[in-house]
């Protein structure tokens, strides 16, 4: 039977003559509550047990609120695997070897094992930082006379070559400090920070790899070092200072791939406590497998990076298609040319423009079977990149001319005012046709050289190559992206290629004019069919 009245919170009714606290729970007086003002109140069995019976040994005792639960002490593992246990009789703990985790203290610190924990100790030369004692810090102090030449100091993997007029005040007095700092462990905490080139740099590499350059992931290669001198300017250094990294062997870098870079970068801090690499005031000297030596103006912290790029591959079958394409094209060219060269009774403006949009891509096809990939001498292939961007702009402008001429040609037939198109035409045909693209090589050798000769350059001249096509084959070029990108791509290449074909098929084979004027002996020599 229930009691007569309620039992409080945490508590049940005992014979329905009084109440009992839950276990875990008990009042002041005890289990049973003789006074209904009592409360059962969780007792902590933790600090009513003796120490080390409720758990066992290497085990500590966890209150909560009616119950307990025991864990192995810091040092200890449980062999069952379980975290928590209830009792003495579960306890598993042992003493585990954090000694054996290769990272449980940090670089240059030594690991020594003791019973139930572990030390980190420093080799002779280092001592532990107070602030993080798991790291050593490298101590070396050297006293020298001031001279003329450089002062070099070097610190694990790092060799700093620094002269004298850099490190002292400009008019000061007093000793001149100068000192370097390895963090060997800092490379996991800047995994992620991203690099930011130089603009020159930054429009070499994108010049380079336009068009197929997916990703830069930079692999730190090296300590990260900070370098520091008693000169207060040290934004503006008056002589760089220089830096010998040692590295692993760049092809023992797992993350090597085979379009990569090495740059000597610091790092430049930024808003909110964010910050990231960048390569301005310091340039690479030279790099060898194991050493890159840098040289930078400013001092900061510094490190070696190894950028390397995601580059699609080129593929075999589209470039089958285009050298095949291009060598019909070249044909089929040639005799376009000759027919509107040798041909009397069709010479017009028409076939005069017909004519120099033949010349100038058959030459810039030529050029491109036969030249693209001559990438040294460094001379050499800087004049085919000018002439190839030379041929491809002139024939881009002499496809414009022939539209304008067809224009004008399609306005004027309603006025019967055919003569002045004619004569209009005569007089701008060839200097635009080829005085236009002249220029604008001329502006982009002059402001940027660099940009022509690299052995990339291939690539850009292939993307050019594939979007100077006529008529509606300039939508397939808009449409290499998405699903369809690779199918867009291999059509792009095929009908690009076949230009040649096109021009010699639509303006010789299928014209009306061509073939009346080839029946006739007198207009058309017999010296034609000797040049085939």
């Amino acid at each position: 039977s229930a009691c007569r009245r309620p039992c409080p919170a945490n508590s049940s009714c005992v014979n329905g003559t009084s109440c009992r606290c839950d276990p875990g729970f008990r009042t002041p007086s005890g289990k049973i509550i003789t006074n209904h003002g009592e409360a059962c109140e969780d007792m902590d069995e933790c600090e009513l047990g003796k120490p080390g019976t409720l758990c066992g040994r290497f085990a500590d005792c966890h209150n909560t609120v009616g119950s307990y639960y025991c864990t192995c002490s810091q040092g200890y593992r449980p062999v069952s695997g379980a975290a928590n246990f209830s009792n003495a009789r579960e306890n598993t703990c042992e003493d585990m070897d954090e000694c054996l985790n290769p990272r449980i203290c940090k670089s240059r610190s030594n690991c020594v094992y003791t019973h139930g924990s572990y030390t980190c100790t420093c080799p002779p030369g280092f001592e532990l930082n107070p602030e993080d004692p798991k790291l050593c810090t490298e101590l070396s102090l050297e006293v020298k006379e001031q001279g003329d030449k450089n002062v070099t100091l070097s610190v694990h993997q790092v060799k700093m070559l620094v002269n004298w007029d850099v490190v002292q005040n400009s008019g000061g007095s007093g000793p001149a400090v100068v000192g370097l700092v390895s963090s060997p462990g800092m490379g996991k905490l800047l995994v992620e920070a991203p690099l930011v080139l130089e603009t020159e740099e930054q429009s070499v590499l994108h010049e380079t790899h336009k068009g197929l350059l997916q990703e830069v992931s930079p692999v730190l290669l090296s300590d990260v070092i900070s370098a520091f001198v008693s000169n207060k300017d040290t934004q503006n250094l008056s002589s760089p200072v220089t830096f010998v990294f040692k590295h692993l062997t760049l092809c023992h870098v797992p993350t090597a791939r085979p379009k990569w870079k090495v740059f000597c970068v610091f790092w430049e801090p930024g808003q909110n406590g964010s910050g990231h690499w960048s390569t301005k005031g310091c340039w690479r000297v030279g790099t060898i497998d194991t050493s890159t030596t840098c040289q930078c103006s400013h001092l900061s912290s510094f490190a070696v990076l190894m950028a390397h790029y995601d580059v699609q591959e080129e593929d075999p079958a589209q470039a089958v298609i285009t050298y095949v394409g291009l060598s019909l094209s070249l044909l089929c060219l040639l005799l376009a040319a000759l027919t509107f060269l040798l041909c009397k009774a069709i010479q017009n403006i028409s076939t005069s423009l017909h004519l120099q949009l033949s010349i100038c891509l058959f030459l810039a096809h030529l050029l491109f079977l036969t030249a693209i990939d001559r990438t040294e001498p460094k001379v050499l292939c800087a004049i085919i990149a000018g002439a190839l961007h030379y041929l491809y702009l002139a024939s881009f402008t002499w496809m414009l001319l022939e539209g304008l001429h067809l224009f004008l040609t399609a306005r004027n037939l309603t006025v019967v005012n055919y003569s002045s198109v004619s004569r209009f035409m005569r007089k701008v045909m060839l200097p635009v046709g080829y005085g236009v693209p002249a220029v604008i090589v001329a502006i982009s050798a002059a402001s940027r050289p660099h940009l022509y000769g690299t052995p990339s350059r291939m690539l850009t001249f292939k993307a050019i190559a594939q979007l100077f096509i006529l008529g509606c084959t300039w939508c397939l070029g808009i449409l290499q992206v998405g699903p369809a990108a690779h199918a867009m791509a291999y059509l792009f290449t095929i009908i690009n290629s076949l230009q040649g074909v096109f021009i010699f098929l639509v303006y010789c084979l299928l014209s009306q004019q061509v073939p009346l004027s080839t029946s006739h002996p007198v207009l058309f020599p017999l010296s034609l069919l000797s040049v085939g």
